[in-house]
């Protein structure tokens, strides 16, 4: 256990040792001589970690939800069932192979009690396609719900 221990600290202190002596033995002509500003660009060789939390980037990659509008949403209240009705629209060319609508039901303290789903497949492009995700429960507790439909079946 101790070798483990002396392993991990030379190993440690052989890359802060490093990492102190990488950097160029030329002064930095740009400095203004404060002692709390960092340097924008990172310097070859560093491996210290980052002054700055990463801020999170968009990826190329359109989300799911573009490809598909909710045109009208409603929810209804019958003798035996509940749940929400409306229109989804492939806003593109091409046929989105498969379509889920999924709606969260929530009651008057925004506690979630169920969700309601329905998908269909091969909406064509430009199509429309009516759902109806039902809820399961007491109708009487729903308060509001939130929508959101998708093309990933998973």
């Amino acid at each position: 256990m101790d070798r483990r221990k002396f392993i991990a600290c030379v190993g440690a202190a052989s890359v802060t040792g490093l990492a102190g002596c990488s950097g160029s033995s030329e002064p930095d002509d740009s400095s203004s001589g404060d002692a709390d500003e960092s340097t924008p660009e990172p310097t070859e060789g560093s491996t210290s970690e980052p002054t700055t939390e990463p801020t999170p980037t968009e990826t190329a990659t359109p989300e799911p939800e573009s490809a598909l509008k909710i045109n009208e949403d409603e929810f209804y209240e019958e003798d035996f069932s509940a749940g929400v009705t409306g229109i989804v629209e492939n806003t593109t060319d091409e046929t989105i192979s498969y379509v889920a609508v999924e709606v969260a039901f929530y009651d008057a303290d925004d506690v979630k009690l169920e969700d309601g789903l329905d998908n269909t497949q091969d909406l064509k492009g430009g199509g429309k396609w009516k759902f109806d995700a039902m809820y399961p429960g007491d109708a009487s507790e729903v308060d509001h719900y939130e929508i959101s439909a998708s093309d990933s079946p998973f």
